[in-house]
């Protein structure tokens, strides 16, 4: 509530005072919303660039789920899971135990669908039955799946494929996600899979140069860029070079590519 007062004088002596009362919760909120949606975006921007700087491995993971507790609210822990080898393993964590849960991992079909699995979802309570009871103990214990109100789960797809999961937990409320929460993960998960594609298309582009398309077999460039690396820590020191030549590879080599 937002009171003014407007004294009234006449003849230079205080007779009125003029009391406006307005309703300003609307402005309020308004003005907390935006606060949070620059909070967003400033940490979406810090970890964005912060992870240009960093190649795709678990320093990477742990602070894209750092910065997706900072900016979106109503977080208090986090998890992130990715797909390798055909299961979904735990590689970064805020609030759990990641030691604990490097030993859990969940199979395709174990993992949360919704019927649009390309947006963040919300999900109040865990059907854990079909996890063979070994990993639910763990699931349960480590995960504290129990305790969750309510998870975010938030995809992360590169050419249509999901690559990981982010799990976003509230263990107070199941109301703690808004519809403004919600389109912060959908955001900053497009973020974070424009991050992983251009690692991919780096690496791409790396093996194109020194790999050989069909054989996958080193190429000249990466023996010619070996040499001066080991030259290089060398120094004056000597160096020897193996050279393992096949007899009659030529003929194979020019008959099959």
């Amino acid at each position: 509530l937002q009171v003014k007062a407007q004294p009234i004088a006449e003849a230079g002596e205080l007779r009125y005072v003029v009391v406006s009362f307005s309703d300003v919760t609307a402005a309020h909120e308004t003005q907390e919303r935006l606060g949070r949606e620059a909070h967003f975006r400033r940490t979406l921007l810090e970890v964005v660039t912060a992870s240009l700087a960093e190649d795709l491995d678990v320093r990477f993971y742990q602070r894209l789920l750092e910065g997706a507790a900072e900016a979106i609210p109503g977080v208090q822990a986090a998890s992130l899971l990715l797909l390798e080898e055909g299961r979904y393993n735990f590689v970064a964590a805020v609030g759990y135990d990641l030691g604990a849960l490097r030993q859990v991992y969940l199979l395709p079909e174990e993992m949360h669908r919704d019927v649009d699995p390309h947006n963040p979802v919300l999900v109040h309570g865990f059907d854990n039955s079909y996890v063979p009871e070994e990993r639910r103990a763990l699931i349960d214990g480590v995960g504290r799946a129990g305790e969750i109100k309510v998870c975010m789960s938030i995809p992360v797809l590169l050419y249509g494929e999901h690559v990981a999961y982010i799990s976003l937990d509230n263990f107070a409320s199941g109301d703690a996600f808004t519809d403004e929460a919600l389109t912060m993960g959908r955001i900053f998960a497009q973020q974070t899979a424009a991050l992983w594609q251009r690692f991919k298309l780096e690496a791409d582009t790396q093996r194109l140069a020194f790999f050989d398309p069909l054989t996958g077999l080193p190429n000249r460039s990466l023996l010619y860029d070996r040499l001066h690396q080991a030259a290089a820590r060398r120094g004056d020191k000597p160096l020897a070079v193996m050279f393992m030549d096949l007899d009659n590879f030529k003929y194979v080599n020019d008959t099959f590519g």
